[in-house]
């Protein structure tokens, strides 16, 4: 039931769901508006008996930031070009049973639909079928995080790999028995994204 800008819920909206008789019905119009007469209460939010979160508490400092994120990615830094690495990576992750599906690069797409955008990045899907198909036989679910996605990207001078680890992704579906294939995946990624950011 949604309250209108007053607070108040029209009576003509107000649903009487376990009212069986017209007795019943006018007893429960009766409280309703004796209810609805009463003034809202005001509350007053500079009182100090209003409790109001304290914003230096908040674990949103720039280290705990950088910690969140190195628990949720998988990355990897090289002075290797770019390109060498977007040239090297399909091929390492065909050597290790992961085809590739498609790249997406981010400059490019939104540079042909007018939108200028500086730093360059590359978005590349892998993936094992026999592993996607051993994933989805537990959960139709994890289809929405197929396939693997590993990003390559400039930052600082350097070429950045960046993969969300498999073995958090997966924890939020309900499959535990896909754990030990998440574990194995992320394996294969990391060792992925190592070979490519080798400088040789």
């Amino acid at each position: 039931m949604v309250a209108g800008a007053s607070g108040r819920i029209p009576l003509h909206r107000f649903k009487f769901e376990s009212v069986r008789t017209q007795g019943e019905k006018d007893l429960a119009v009766a409280g309703y508006r004796q209810i609805q007469s009463r003034p809202a209460p005001q509350i007053d939010l500079s009182s100090p008996d209003v409790r109001k979160p304290a914003l230096d508490s908040v674990p949103f400092t720039s280290t705990e930031v950088s910690r969140r994120k190195s628990d949720l990615l998988i990355k990897r830094t090289t002075t290797a070009d770019i390109d060498l690495v977007s040239t090297r990576l399909p091929e390492i992750a065909q050597r290790r049973g992961f085809g590739l599906l498609g790249t997406h690069n981010l400059k490019e797409r939104m540079a042909a639909k007018g939108v200028e955008f500086g730093p360059e990045c590359r978005v590349f899907e892998v993936c094992s079928p026999a592993l996607a198909k051993e994933a989805l036989s537990a959960s139709l679910e994890i289809s929405a995080a197929l396939p693997c996605r590993i990003s390559v990207y400039q930052e600082d001078g350097r070429t950045v790999l960046a993969s969300i680890k498999p073995s958090l992704l997966l924890t939020m579906f309900n499959a535990p028995e896909a754990a030990a294939l998440a574990t194995q995946v992320e394996a294969i990624v990391v060792a992925i994204m190592d070979e490519a950011a080798a400088v040789e």
